[in-house]
């Protein structure tokens, strides 16, 4: 049984209500029944509205209640530290976890700031690979170091405007949209869907200004100029008196170099005398990238181009590319020495042979001096005999 006036409920007999002192009288047991019942429903319904409208959420359990029950205890472990915290998930998923995070703003920031960036490399032919390395590195950084403070800053903005729009009414808008959402994570995953795309149309457009050509540098030591012109015979080989006069007034330290600018595509040539004939032979050192894609170089050439012949190598490097051209037998031909670093660093070593370039052998280490029939490096001396080069 329960009071008709304030719907509490009571013992059976009683007369009066114990909660609000009014008389309990119903003429007929089953509207009596019916009529107690809605008044309790209604009585626990109005203490319900009663205790949400008339206490709110303190700021504190809003945040709890935004942040979710599945990681509060640990932003909130965080936050009260104060100052940086490292935050792991940030750092290695970056913009999914953003988005997971419900940070739709900074997405957008983000990838229009990387559609810029892309915009203005194309348009200045610059080389972007360092440019889009230092900024991921950048990115994953930040987010490490910052995100627990990112996601604060977030969550006490979103609270601020739900409490100016809906007031005491925002912890029950909380409870329907709060915590992470797989949905802004797949929302990261589209953005940079979207960016791809967006920049793979980008590098279609043409740049403002021609990009100026790959610069090189080469260290050359010339040759000092002999005294006799050097004769070759009709067998192509140089005779033992021009090749004698040839070599009698050279210093044996000097040496031709040709130096790679860079790891990717890279053309370096130059004229040399390979044979001590009088003429100029070419030779050219290239970094070969496939179809003119400067991000896969994926071959490294050597080539000799004498008279209407041109022979070439293939040769290999994981970093910078040398060049030197040196005659260490003192045969009247100079020998490619080819100083390149893959796992370790190596000189291969090639001489001129009949139609093409022959691989003699490598040497390890970076060229320390050169003399005829000595070769110095960092990790020791060799000395040449004949049979090197039989």
């Amino acid at each position: 049984m329960y009071c008709i006036h304030c719907g509490e409920k009571q013992s059976e007999g009683a007369r009066y209500c114990f909660s609000c002192g009014k008389e309990i009288f119903i003429s007929s047991t089953y509207e009596r029944n019916e009529l107690e019942e809605e008044l309790h429903k209604n009585n626990v319904r109005d203490k319900a509205v009663h205790s949400t409208v008339e206490v709110p959420m303190t700021d504190d359990e809003l945040l709890v209640q935004y942040v979710g029950k599945y990681k509060r205890d640990y932003y909130l472990g965080k936050w009260l530290k104060g100052g940086i915290t490292w935050n792991w998930a940030a750092f290695f998923l970056t913009v999914f976890w953003v988005g997971y995070r419900r940070m739709y703003g900074f997405i957008i920031g983000l990838f229009t700031f990387y559609i810029l960036i892309d915009l203005t490399v194309q348009l200045l032919a610059i080389e972007s690979t360092a440019i889009d390395v230092g900024i991921g590195v950048a990115l994953s950084l930040f987010l490490g170091m910052n995100g627990n403070n990112m996601y604060e800053n977030h969550a006490k903005r979103k609270l601020k405007k739900l409490k100016r729009k809906y007031g005491e009414k925002a912890g029950a808008i909380l409870k329907i949209s709060s915590g992470p959402s797989w949905g802004g994570f797949w929302l990261g995953v589209l953005a940079y869907t979207v960016y791809g795309v967006i920049t793979f149309a980008v590098f279609y457009i043409p740049p403002i200004s021609e990009p100026e050509p790959k610069s090189f540098y080469t260290t050359v030591e010339e040759y000092d100029e002999p005294e006799d012109v050097v004769e070759v015979n009709e067998s192509g080989t140089v005779s033992e008196e021009a090749e004698d006069a040839s070599w009698d007034d050279m210093e044996d330290e000097y040496y031709h170099e040709l130096v790679a600018p860079s790891v990717f595509d890279f053309s370096v040539s130059k004229e040399v005398d390979i044979n001590f004939d009088g003429t100029y032979e070419v030779v050219t050192l290239n970094g070969g990238p496939v179809l003119d894609d400067p991000y896969v170089n994926s071959e490294v050439y050597i080539s000799v181009r004498l008279g209407d012949e041109e022979w070439y190598v293939n040769a290999s490097s994981g970093d910078e590319s040398i060049l030197r051209l040196y005659d260490i037998n003192g045969d009247g031909w100079l020998e490619l020495l080819y100083e390149h670093s893959e796992g370790e660093t190596l000189i291969d070593i090639f001489q001129v042979g009949s139609g093409d370039l022959e691989f003699v052998r490598a040497l390890p280490g970076r060229l320390v001096e050169l003399d005829t029939n000595r070769i110095m490096t960092d990790s020791g001396e060799f000395l040449f005999e004949d049979w090197w080069w039989e």
